[in-house]
């Protein structure tokens, strides 16, 4: 179902968490992570009762998470706790550019897909730059 659909619902709630409610990181990182979580576990069901098929790879990338996921995930809980605001953010910011590069390194592109890519990453810095400022205007406006 992930492939399918992708795991919007987690990028929409981290955004809306942090830039909209000013929650911090620490509080939004993990939520984003059970979502992934349960996105995934019900893509799952759903493949294997409705559409009855499970491939072999598909098994084996599964097999190959379940460690990485049963040690990360509480180490990742345990490390956010000890951090701060800034370190959690900018480690994200990390980890979101290499993923970007890598995938644009990996992934063969043609130049409408390049051209979409840099108009989508505009239009959504856009949003995100005015999600952070709207919660400041109100702020600003009930002060008055």
């Amino acid at each position: 179902m992930s492939s399918l659909v992708g795991n919007g619902i987690d990028i929409v709630v981290f955004s809306v968490m942090v830039l909209v409610w000013h929650l911090s990181e620490k509080v939004a990182t993990p939520t984003s992570v059970i979502l992934m979580a349960i996105n995934a576990l019900v893509g799952l069901f759903f493949q294997v009762s409705l559409f009855e098929d499970f491939p072999t790879n598909v098994q084996d990338y599964w097999l190959a998470a379940i460690p990485i996921v049963v040690i990360g995930a509480p180490l990742g809980t345990i490390l956010c706790s000890k951090l701060n605001h800034s370190t959690i953010a900018n480690s994200l910011i990390f980890l979101i550019l290499m993923e970007m590069i890598s995938s644009f390194l990996i992934i063969p592109l043609r130049p409408a897909i390049i051209l979409a890519a840099i108009l989508s990453i505009l239009l959504f810095s856009g949003l995100n730059y005015w999600l952070y400022n709207l919660p400041m205007l109100r702020l600003s406006q009930t002060k008055n």
